[in-house]
């Protein structure tokens, strides 16, 4: 039975944004840590015998997910196997474990629905079939982000968001940077903020659109949660800075209407 300690240390670290504070963990705390995340990301959607598998790298302080994955290969189930090697981004063998399934695997994880935490399996399924057909074909993929998102598949997130248009990439990266402020995890979004991967400015009709479906409650809600979360410096980002003084003023010019139209009965 994994400790509580584990578990708490793990919370800990997820929810803190300076690295120096992980650092300054006891090395046994790090280990139980970063293999309780590990188990929790992964190990709670494929299956419950991830201490089996899960091979931890004494010299670099991580998980060896090479390694993780061959000894994965050998004891798990094999559409188990397929799903950890989806949700760990770790592909480059997928077709292959797709043509060693059996009818009866292929089945399962053909049934598996479009949506939710089975969306990105059941992406990759369809994929697997697209390649195996040799023919391009209309795989619904709207909701495979969120999902890995969602579940913390970081690495497949960003797999995901660069097969994307440029127009497709602005609307994930707004959604996900709203996302991380209100949970103040940045994550993802220091990922997707990276010089590599944000080539482009977030177009203007991207907050116009916001704007108009805002009430006045959720614009002062965003400016709120906004000003009590501190954003890692790699994850500030100068057009939602300027949105977020647009929203200010917006908010500052309704008040002064709204004051100067407020009856003043005489005495």
């Amino acid at each position: 039975m994994r400790s509580l300690l584990s578990k708490a240390l793990c919370k800990y670290v997820k929810h803190t944004n300076r690295s120096s504070e992980y650092e300054d963990l006891p090395p046994i705390m790090k280990v139980q840590c970063i293999q309780e995340k590990f188990r929790s990301t992964f190990g709670r959607r494929i299956s419950k015998t991830s201490e089996r598998y899960v091979v931890y790298d004494k010299k670099n302080h991580k998980i060896d997910l090479k390694r993780t994955l061959l000894r994965a290969k050998q004891v798990l189930d094999l559409v188990d196997y397929f799903r950890l090697q989806c949700c760990t981004n770790e592909t480059k063998d997928l077709f292959a474990t797709w043509k060693i399934c059996s009818r009866k695997q292929r089945k399962r994880l053909s049934k598996e629905g479009s949506s939710g935490t089975h969306a990105l399996f059941w992406y990759k399924t369809a994929k697997m079939r697209e390649k195996e057909r040799g023919r391009k074909m209309q795989i619904p993929s709207w909701e495979v982000f969120s999902c890995c998102v969602e579940n913390g598949w970081n690495d497949a997130a960003v797999e995901y968001y660069r097969i994307q248009e440029e127009s497709k990439k602005m609307d994930l990266f707004w959604n996900e940077w709203i996302r991380a402020v209100e949970e103040d995890d940045f994550a993802l979004v220091r990922r997707l903020n990276a010089a590599a991967e944000k080539d482009f400015v977030i177009d203007q009709s991207i907050f116009e659109h916001q704007l108009d479906e805002w009430t006045v409650k959720q614009m002062v809600q965003f400016l709120m949660r906004r000003k009590s979360v501190q954003v890692p410096a790699d994850c500030l980002v100068p057009e939602i800075e300027r949105f977020y003084d647009c929203v200010w003023k917006i908010l500052e010019k309704r008040l002064i209407k709204a004051k100067s139209n407020v009856e003043v009965k005489p005495f």
